[in-house]
């Protein structure tokens, strides 16, 4: 199906929209409220990168896929890109020792998030990946992002830190 195909209308995506915040915003946020973020927590609507910062993504995982497709097995190279969700938990820190992002003097922490990794056909199934720092070759990674085998360093593709915005008041 060409991308053209796939553009939906204003109307759906607003169908869409709404539909999430019946279905999603107000559990989300009730639950944030209940569980240690302040009251006036909104959820998230959005995350955005600036065009430049995705043209540069995309430009990596050109050059990724161009070293990948010489690969056994690989020759298709990065078929699709997914888009996780995810949420920073409510505290300063990541386990790796990474500070939560803010935004405007408004901390991450608690709030959705979302991140893109890119995956290759194997098996006749798509599977998320990293690199193997020293072959650059796929690791693979399970549909929860943990390594099938886990040997030696690996070098994320995975994209995050858009710039997320609960809704303006």
């Amino acid at each position: 199906m060409s991308i053209a195909a796939k553009i939906i209308t204003l109307s759906e995506a607003k169908e869409m929209y709404d539909t999430y915040t019946t279905r999603r915003v107000a559990p989300i946020e009730t639950y944030e409220k209940a569980n240690g973020n302040d009251a006036n927590f909104k959820a998230v609507r959005y995350g955005e990168w600036t065009f430049a910062e995705l043209k540069e993504y995309v430009a990596h995982l050109e050059t990724v896929n161009s070293n990948i497709k010489d690969l056994p097995g690989y020759s298709k190279g990065i078929d699709r890109v997914r888009l996780y969700f995810g949420a920073y938990p409510n505290k300063t820190h990541l386990n790796s020792g990474k500070e939560i992002p803010s935004e405007n003097s408004i901390s991450y922490a608690g709030r959705s998030t979302f991140f893109l990794i890119p995956t290759v056909l194997e098996g006749g199934e798509q599977k998320p990946f990293a690199l193997e720092r020293d072959t650059y070759n796929p690791s693979i990674l399970t549909n929860d992002l943990t390594r099938v085998v886990n040997t030696g360093d690996i070098d994320s593709l995975a994209i995050n830190e858009a710039n997320l915005t609960p809704p303006p008041n």
